[in-house]
């Protein structure tokens, strides 16, 4: 089975609604399919460039300093 790049696109959009495991699901994707490209197992990295998700703005969160 070869990974494809809509593959990849399909596992992160599937879990947008938690934006960071999205974003780490294509993360993931891009070391492991640039460790098949070096082993030769790929010729390209469909995970290569591939856009990570924004956080939008009624999600992020504010972080406050350690208090003294």
């Amino acid at each position: 089975m070869k990974i494809q790049r809509k593959d990849i696109i399909r596992a992160q959009r599937a879990n947008a609604d938690a934006v960071q495991f999205a974003n780490n699901i294509v993360q993931m994707f891009r070391v492991m399919m640039e460790h098949t490209y070096d082993e030769g197992r790929h010729t390209v990295n469909p995970a290569w460039r591939m856009p990570l998700l924004k956080t939008p703005d009624a999600k992020k969160q504010v972080h406050e300093p350690w208090p003294n």
